[in-house]
């Protein structure tokens, strides 16, 4: 328990461990470095497998406080842990692969000194990657979700009903005396432990968030993130939040519930009794699935009391059948979703049975006509050899009678050089006049040599 000995820190850092051997030791400098120095460092970790341990153990720091699991527990179990061996008048929450800038704590203990009234008080954040350097992925679900203004308590209480958590767990320092009034994180959580604490913390106390991003908040890669974008993760967180909202049945004020959601006057007197009821009312009013589940069981649950279905009967017209007509019509469960998504499917599917069978027929159709076109082809392929042997045989011809042309063509020239031999000689010439006499007697009309 919490000592008030003058030789306690006034600070107690608390930071669970696990696996995060690649950025624990940037985490610890950024704390044992603070400019404010008067703390502890409380770590538990919670059976990391890699070097995590060895890492710390590496810092040679009598302020570091460690505790080591034997097996992996849970992170809010190894915050809690934490939280029961703090010593501090202020307990920070810092996760082992987050950072803090250096003045940090030196600027937030200075403010909870100064306002005595402030029992947390944030800071804004910056985001960075795995290397530490700004995030700069402006769709991720993180993104500009810290960045939120300072408001009452009950206007956190109404953001936090419809909308969520906002509020960087590791860039909060608090009052350990209010921290332990509120019984530590409910270990029964794995991902909404902090946000459960801040919805506990604003029925009753008042928190601020100094405008500055003293606090680095680490998106890992492939939604490694005990928090990451990931579906195991939102199945869970869906589960935890429907839980968390039984948190506001503890406003009793009639004044308080006004102030938080003043649209509940719409469903009817605004009465104390029937505070669970207008919150039901409310839940069931908004878009997500599981508010209205919880919205819907809180009136059932409202109603196993006779008192209290005579209050709305009388006060609100509201009786059993319209709680059966509620759970008639709110598919908390999907089950409309899912019915019609079935439905859409088993259209597709006949669809797509429709969608083969012509593929079948036009398919039949096709190797139809292929088969005629084959028949076609091939009769169009024989005639094409039978022109192709007609043109080879007339080729065939053509390069006999060439060739026998070119040997007479050949035999001629000779003759005629032959006979151009013989005019030249002296035989031939004597000769002459008897050959003109031959001629002119066989052709008289003719000219003669």
């Amino acid at each position: 328990m919490f000592n008030s000995g003058e030789s306690n820190p006034r600070v107690s850092v608390r930071i669970p461990a696990h696996n995060h051997e690649k950025y624990v030791a940037e985490c610890l400098r950024s704390v044992l470095d603070q400019t404010f120095t008067d703390l502890e460092v409380v770590i538990t970790d919670d059976g990391s497998t890699d070097h995590t341990v060895d890492i710390i153990r590496s810092f040679d720091d009598p302020r570091l406080k460690l505790v080591t699991f034997q097996q992996n527990e849970g992170c809010n179990v190894a915050i809690a842990d934490c939280g029961r061996r703090a010593m501090g008048e202020y307990i920070a929450n810092l996760c082992s692969d987050d950072v803090w800038e250096l003045n940090k704590l030196e600027k937030q203990v200075h403010f909870l000194d100064e306002h005595p009234n402030i029992d947390a008080v944030f800071t804004k954040v910056r985001l960075i990657d795995e290397d530490g350097d700004d995030f700069l992925d402006d769709s991720h679900p993180y993104t500009g979700v810290f960045d939120v203004e300072n408001r009452t308590r009950d206007q956190w209480l109404r953001k936090f009903f419809l909308e969520g958590n906002c509020l960087c767990a590791p860039s909060v320092l608090i009052r350990a005396s209010v921290y332990r009034e509120l019984d530590l994180q409910d270990c029964r959580m794995a991902s909404l432990g902090d946000f459960d604490l801040w919805i506990r913390f604003c029925l009753d106390h008042d928190l601020h968030i100094i405008d500055e991003r003293l606090t680095r908040f680490r998106i890992r890669a492939d939604e490694a993130n005990a928090s990451g974008n990931r579906i195991d993760n939102h199945t869970r967180i869906y589960f935890e939040y429907k839980q968390i909202m039984d948190r506001f049945l503890a406003i009793d004020s009639t004044q308080r519930l006004l102030s938080i959601f003043p649209e509940c006057s719409r469903y009817g007197p605004v009465l104390s009794d029937a505070i669970p009821y207008l919150l039901g009312r409310r839940a069931i009013d908004t878009p997500e699935r599981f508010r209205q589940l919880w919205g819907l069981e809180t009136i059932y649950d409202f109603m196993a009391d006779e008192t209290a279905v005579d209050l709305l009967r009388d006060k609100f017209d509201f009786r059993y059948r319209d709680l059966h007509r509620m759970a008639s019509s709110i598919d908390a469960f999907a089950i409309r979703e899912c019915s019609q998504e079935r439905e859409h499917i088993q259209k597709l599917e006949e669809e797509r049975h429709n969608e083969a069978r012509m593929l079948s027929e036009l398919h039949t159709q096709l190797s139809e006509k292929e088969s005629a076109w084959n028949q076609v082809v091939a009769g169009y392929e024989l005639e094409l050899a039978n022109y192709q042997s007609e043109v080879n045989s007339l080729a065939k011809h053509y390069s006999e009678v060439q060739e026998k042309y070119e040997s007479a063509k050949s035999e001629a020239s000779e003759a005629a050089d032959e006979i151009e031999r013989m005019k030249a000689t002296f035989s031939w010439k004597l000769t002459r006049p008897l050959r003109w006499v031959r001629t002119a007697m066989r052709n008289p009309s003719a000219n003669h040599e």
